[in-house]
């Protein structure tokens, strides 16, 4: 028989860095779990839901939702074309795969990749040579993070009554990979092709996370020393051109069409583009507010001792100036377009980077940081204590490990617990108001998809429209989650070219109704119309009114043009859009980023007297990127779209192809001559997405056979 004295316990068996990561990871999913019932999303959730609907409107059709018109928010874009859609696009097929509803697949997908992120962190760390007990650290610290900008990796940024930061979710779960994998790549040559696909598949669910994985590839060549600097130089050269020839499905259509994407006026000076400078984040750093906002810095003290400790280990562990040369560049990074004058204009695309999302990383590092603290404590205490206790005894000091780091930790923990479940409280309350005030909302909304033929206003963002809400949610969030094509929601799609436009908006100028298309204002009980318009409907404490103009589409004189470029759209059109003239049928043409200057369509100085046409019927398929109409013209005159202009529009004037042209503020149109017309608008979707996914392809495949069989051919002439 087996001595049972010699037979290891079950608790002798336990990792308990393991339990100490189940225990994080199980937290966030008893704490979180109110999230998966539905409300109507109030935040950023709202558009991201959006992408996710329209994605599976485009599978159902057959079609790969890559790219196409995306007519929602802003005039209409090609959203997909241009944004980190990747995330979005893999939800709606799961729901296909599934059976499940759009919402389903998204409230579940979020739900476990916030609560499951420990399991994310703990990876990394290991790859990045740390031990179980400094990842599983690590792990528990994770899911505790509050910050005071509030864009970072917690679960602010993601929840219902956070930010609902989606895509950022998806990468906050691949960073910690990426980082590790890419350390192993760099510091050993190995796992080439992991790390290339973890950075490639980072840039594709948010460019700025990508953006900071390939730059962290460069710290990695620099930390470990000087040493056989030119094969880490080449290892690390050869990750980073792999992830982005996997990533060029993404970066070829981002790069190519920048030109024709928006750069906000409004951001300019603002922390959304200058980040929130080195003072104030310094000041949130060394006061617990990057970490511990409005609590017990228990993360913070964490964050300080591993600091310190990386610190003294720094001459001779590369692991510790790792985590030390990332969360220098992240702060740098985060603190903003100002902290480095001009070697931060050095970086490529920095003109179109918003640094204030660095936090990210500034985030992660210090999560892994408070790690290192922790497996250091853990393990001098396990070699203060081996020697005195017995064997059978000896185990549990990782049960007293767990407890104490419970017991620092407890006041982030019934924090971030409160904070979830006050959360589901109000998820709660907004169900209520969805099945009530909403109830009536939606049937106004009907009326409106009824009725067709152009968009609803309901507010803007910046003025009474953020108090206009069904229950939480403002009406232009609401439009938002019913696919209303809308003014209104600014600065979502921010890559159309009438983002600018948008936010400028007056509701008080007819003449912009008539341009951007708006038919339809949707107002609360005892808000009086803007602008002349007609009551059609009201319910639930709101009024439908109907504003008398031609819609999506219009028959104009072309006046001369202006000049514009990404950088001042709304500027160049502000003399036109603040006078009458959209209700006179004049438009000027846009000579744009250089291009030619579009010719007037009549001689003179002025346009001859009465319309130039009338627009007899037409039709619309939103999604599919089609807009047709049937005009009759009683001069040479444009036909004007109502939509933003993309260079990847196409038309036809009965059948035949003709080139469109950009007319202002930031619309599209056709130049066609007198008589009776048919003229279709058609979104051309980028066509080069096999070549590019197969070029991704073939690098992945030689990063993973070309190492190995390089090894084993050095191995083989050594052998002989």
């Amino acid at each position: 028989m087996t001595d049972q004295a010699t037979r290891p316990s079950m608790l002798a068996r336990l990792r308990w860095p393991h339990a100490l990561l189940g225990l994080s990871t199980l937290f966030g999913l008893v704490a979180l779990r109110g999230e998966t019932r539905f409300a109507q999303p109030l935040n950023d959730s709202a558009f991201h839901m959006q992408m996710v609907r329209w994605a599976g409107g485009q599978i159902h059709r057959g079609r790969v939702p890559l790219d196409g018109w995306y007519p929602w928010l802003s005039l209409g874009s090609s959203f997909f074309h241009h944004y980190q859609s990747l995330p979005e696009t893999l939800t709606a097929y799961a729901a296909a795969a599934t059976g499940a509803s759009d919402q389903t697949a998204y409230l579940w997908i979020l739900y476990l990749l916030l609560a499951t992120w420990p399991i994310s962190v703990y990876g990394g760390s290991r790859l990045l040579g740390w031990g179980r007990w400094t990842a599983a650290g690590a792990a528990a610290v994770a899911s505790l993070l509050v910050s005071s900008p509030g864009y970072g990796f917690e679960w602010g940024s993601y929840i219902w009554s956070g930010i609902g930061l989606y895509g950022q979710l998806w990468a906050m779960w691949l960073l910690p990979l990426a980082w590790g994998l890419t350390w192993r790549s760099v510091k050993d040559g190995r796992r080439y092709a992991a790390a290339a696909i973890a950075v490639a598949l980072t840039i594709a669910c948010h460019f700025i996370a990508g953006y900071l994985a390939l730059l962290t590839i460069g710290v990695w060549v620099i930390v470990l020393g000087a040493g056989h600097i030119v094969p880490r130089l080449l290892r690390a050269a050869a990750v980073a051109v792999g992830a982005l020839l996997i990533a060029l499905w993404v970066l070829v259509p981002l790069i190519g069409g920048t030109t024709w994407t928006n750069s906000s006026e409004f951001f300019r000076g603002t922390i959304f583009n200058d980040s929130y400078g080195t003072r104030r984040v310094l000041t949130w750093l060394v006061r617990g507010q990057l970490f511990d906002h409005g609590r017990f810095p228990c993360i913070s003290l964490l964050f300080a001792a591993g600091l310190i400790i990386c610190i003294w280990k720094a001459p001779r562990d590369p692991r510790a100036r790792g985590l030390l040369g990332v969360f220098a560049l992240s702060l740098i990074l985060f603190c903003g377009r100002h902290s480095l004058g001009p070697v931060l204009g050095w970086l490529p695309g920095s003109a179109d980077v918003q640094f204030q999302r660095f936090e990210m990383g500034v985030d992660l590092a210090g999560i892994l940081i408070a790690g290192v603290a922790v497996g250091t404590g853990v393990n001098a205490l396990r070699d203060l204590f081996a020697r005195r206790l017995p064997g059978r005894y000896a185990v549990l000091l990782g049960a007293a490990a767990i407890s104490l780091l419970v017991g620092i930790l407890e006041p982030a923990w019934s924090e971030r617990y409160d904070y979830a479940r006050t959360s589901a409280g109000y998820i709660d309350a907004q169900r209520t108001y969805d099945s009530t005030q909403g109830r009536a909302v939606d049937s106004l909304l009907a009326t409106v998809k009824r009725l067709g033929g152009g968009r609803v206003y309901a507010g803007l963002h910046g003025n009474w429209g953020e108090r206009y809400t069904v229950g939480y949610v403002p009406m232009y969030a609401w439009l938002a989650d019913h696919d209303v094509d809308q003014v209104g929601f600014t600065f979502r799609a921010i890559n159309s070219l009438s983002t600018d436009v948008e936010a400028a908006f007056d509701e008080t100028n007819p003449a912009q109704y008539e341009m951007l298309g708006i038919r339809y204002l949707l107002l609360p009980d005892g808000h009086p119309p803007p602008v002349p318009a007609t009551l059609i409907a009201s319910a639930g404490g709101s009024r439908l009114y109907r504003v008398a103009n031609t819609g999506y589409f219009q028959v104009v004189d072309r006046s001369a043009a202006i000049t514009a470029d990404r950088t001042d759209v709304e500027q160049a059109s502000r003399p036109f859009r603040e006078s009458d003239r959209a209700l006179h049928d004049v438009y000027p043409g846009v000579a744009f980023a250089g291009g030619p200057r579009p010719a007037p369509t009549y001689a003179g100085n002025a346009p001859p007297r009465g319309t130039p046409g009338v627009v007899v019927s037409s039709t619309e398929d939103r999604s599919g990127g089609v807009f047709a109409a049937s005009v009759n013209l009683r001069r040479t005159a444009i036909v004007l779209l109502k939509a933003s202009y993309d260079p990847n529009w196409t038309a036809t004037v009965d059948g035949r192809s003709v080139k469109p042209v950009m007319m202002a503020p930031s619309l599209v149109g056709v130049k066609v001559g007198p008589g009776s017309h048919f003229v279709r608008f058609r979104y051309a979707p980028f066509g080069a997405y096999p070549t590019l996914f197969a070029i991704g392809i073939l690098a992945a495949l030689a990063m993973a056979i070309l190492p190995r069989r390089t090894t084993f051919a050095r191995r083989l002439r050594f052998h002989r």
